[in-house]
């Protein structure tokens, strides 16, 4: 797969180096990808250390999320799959134009050209999305001339709540102050969105992403997020597509997952329950599992139905 070596790249935030992300042997490099006039990202180009001929995968992960998130499910990809792991604009990589355009279509119409830019076949490719990453994925589906063999969704959000009054607080409240509003966010979230008590590892890894945030982007995503709805795009997606949800992810909403799983033509579901040190962490180890079965599926094309248990039959020892 192509792509433009980045030389002086802004760093991608991260606790390790970025070869200790891929399995022993495979290789990496970062590749600068420009997606519009505005915008350039950071694309981690992950190849595995012996060619088995599998689809190319496009992982998003969620918005201004870290890669430390999924160190685990990237060791476990990169021995099989090439991997193009996209800095989206809200990340700190990206070189964004301040006055750039936040919304999902954006972030859509990055993938996109993402797409385009690796020159990748239709239905030679896979698209893995987590939480806003997911949706992106859901909302670029129609913008794409090659189109996926499928999808494999993780906590997609189908729209974004504010408390009352908050988008009115946020359109007046000036980034430069972020430090101070801070606190009140993680407070929010805590009592508000998140189940602390039966994933705490959850609500730790939401407050080192707003503890790196780029309140500039912050603000526009926000803004840009607070009218945002999915519905409308979901009849349309005519690939097999696996949404992963989890017993205690408020964050993403359960019944909203399930109207989505019903809304899609070609939807199987798969929910994880968590259970003594299984948090967050481990939860992506085990999605990464059933995700490598249900990649293994017959051609996007085939009317073959999704079955209710996509990868069980290799991978249930696993999880």
């Amino acid at each position: 797969m192509t792509g433009t070596p980045i030389k002086h790249p802004k760093p991608i935030l991260s606790s390790r180096p970025l070869e200790e992300y891929c399995t022993p042997g495979a290789s990496y490099r970062v590749d600068q990808v420009p997606v519009d006039d505005e915008v350039i990202l950071q694309v981690v180009n992950f190849t595995p250390a012996i060619d088995k001929h599998r689809p190319a995968v496009i992982f998003v992960a969620g918005w201004v999320s870290h890669i430390d998130g999924w160190h685990e499910v990237l060791l476990e990809m990169t021995a099989d799959f090439p991997v193009l792991y996209v800095e989206t604009r809200d990340k700190a990589s990206a070189q964004v134009n301040r006055k750039a355009d936040h919304c999902v279509a954006a972030l859509a119409g990055d993938l996109a050209a993402v797409v385009s830019h690796y020159r990748l076949a239709h239905n030679d490719y896979l698209m893995l999305g987590s939480s806003l990453g997911g949706t992106a994925i859901l909302e670029c589906f129609h913008q794409l001339q090659a189109k996926p063999s499928c999808l494999v969704l993780i906590g997609p959000n189908a729209e974004f709540r504010l408390p009352p009054l908050g988008h009115s607080i946020i359109r007046l409240f000036p980034p430069c102050l972020y430090l101070a509003i801070r606190p009140l966010v993680k407070l929010y979230l805590r009592l508000f969105r998140l189940d602390v008590q039966a994933d705490h590892a959850q609500y730790a890894k939401y407050k080192r992403v707003l503890d790196t945030a780029d309140p500039w982007k912050l603000k526009r995503g926000m803004l840009a997020l607070a009218t945002y709805q999915v519905w409308d795009r979901l009849a349309g997606i005519n690939r097999p597509t696996l949404v992963i949800g989890g017993t205690h992810d408020v964050m993403h909403e359960p019944d909203n997952l399930r109207r989505m799983v019903t809304m899609l033509p070609r939807a199987s579901t798969w929910t994880w329950a968590p259970t003594g040190r299984r948090t967050a962490g481990r939860w992506c180890s085990g999605c990464e599992s059933i995700w490598v079965g249900f990649s293994t599926r017959p051609s996007a094309d085939s009317q073959e139905s999704c079955p209710p248990n996509p990868g069980r039959q290799a991978y249930v020892s696993y999880l």
